[in-house]
């Protein structure tokens, strides 16, 4: 599906940004729960769940390639407490 391929494109591109079901869900032109479920099919995961993994593969990156602080990172992917 190639609405899901472009999100899953732009989680990669900006994991920091505000990514729910609902926002993501309304771009691809589908109700929540049937773009929960062809999500899964393709990413292998739920939504939510994709973000938080791709957040935390941002973040290992970052922290081996910049001397970016902890703070900064985590704020920089979304987490900001």
């Amino acid at each position: 599906d190639e609405a899901l391929e472009q999100i899953i494109s732009a989680i990669r591109a900006e994991p920091g940004a505000s990514w729910n079901v609902e926002k993501m869900a309304q771009r691809a032109h589908l109700s929540p729960s049937q773009f929960t479920r062809r999500f899964r099919q393709i990413a292998h995961m739920p939504p939510a769940h994709f973000v938080i993994h791709v957040r935390l593969q941002r973040a290992c990156e970052l922290l081996r390639e910049t001397p970016m602080p902890l703070s900064h990172i985590a704020h920089t992917l979304g987490y900001n407490d």
